[in-house]
């Protein structure tokens, strides 16, 4: 089994959140590559292209940038002899004992595999089946219909197959951690969450350590303004898979350290 290992950063060596994570007995420096876009600086065609054309919301500078950074060491995997590939950002920290020695053949092929987030407020509610354990945590496999509680790319593993088609999607660049929208049209992936990394809560990151929460915190949504038809068919639609779900959490499992 050949693993590649990925960090994604626009800091430097010297910089805080930088060292910090390659302060891990865990992280050897030398066995990762480091991808990262600073999407401010991206020339205003580029912006206006990868970002904004034909979005219904654009990507703030931040968004683009990280999702361009993923898109590279996913790339990088691709083009490479490794079976598996670990991609983590740098404002990450370890639960756990961690090592790169893990077998990951037993998910199959095609998964995604979430390190960290499910036990964060905005991923609680999440549910699935139970599928074993990943380094002494209890493994979750999410069920289809709670993928839009699914969020965060602080750190995740994958294999070929799922990075294939996160590039596939990805042609049409949107935020990397939109794991739903890129479920839905592979429904063939499979996506676990394991919780073996802390990050900070949405509601606390701010401006002073987060670049995209900056940018966002002065991006207004753009108001569609559907027409009424539109508007209740997507209500009763989501009335609909609101039932549904109700009905399928009698049957799944929430991840167990999780309160739903």
């Amino acid at each position: 089994m050949k693993v590649n290992k990925y960090l994604i950063s626009i800091q430097q060596k010297g910089d805080p959140r930088y060292d910090q994570f390659f302060a891990h007995a865990a992280f050897n420096e030398a066995d990762f590559k480091v991808f990262g876009v600073i999407g401010a600086n991206l020339p205003t065609r580029d912006y206006f292209n990868l970002g904004v054309k034909n979005k219904a919301r654009p990507l703030t500078p931040a968004e683009l940038g990280c999702t361009l950074s993923h898109l590279k060491a996913i790339e990088d995997f691709v083009n490479s002899d490794a079976d598996y590939a670990y991609i983590f950002e740098d404002d990450v920290k370890l639960k756990v004992d961690f090592n790169f020695d893990q077998e990951l053949s037993f998910l199959g092929k095609g998964f995604i595999l979430s390190l960290g987030g499910v036990s964060l407020h905005i991923c609680k509610n999440v549910k699935g089946k139970l599928s074993g354990s990943f380094f002494g945590k209890p493994l979750l496999r999410v069920d289809k219909n709670f993928y839009d509680c699914i969020f965060y790319a602080m750190g995740y593993a994958l294999d070929k197959a799922a990075a294939t088609r996160l590039l596939e999607f990805h042609k049409s660049i949107t935020v990397i951690d939109h794991w739903s929208l890129l479920l839905a049209r592979y429904p063939e992936l499979a996506y676990y969450m394991c919780d073996l990394l802390d990050h900070p809560e949405v509601n606390v990151i701010n401006q002073s350590n987060s670049d995209i929460e900056h940018e966002r915190q002065g991006h207004a949504t753009t108001d569609m303004k559907p027409r009424l038809i539109r508007l209740l068919v997507l209500y009763f639609s989501y009335r609909f898979f609101k039932y549904k779900k109700k009905i399928m959490k009698l049957f799944l499992a929430s991840y167990p350290d999780n309160r739903a």
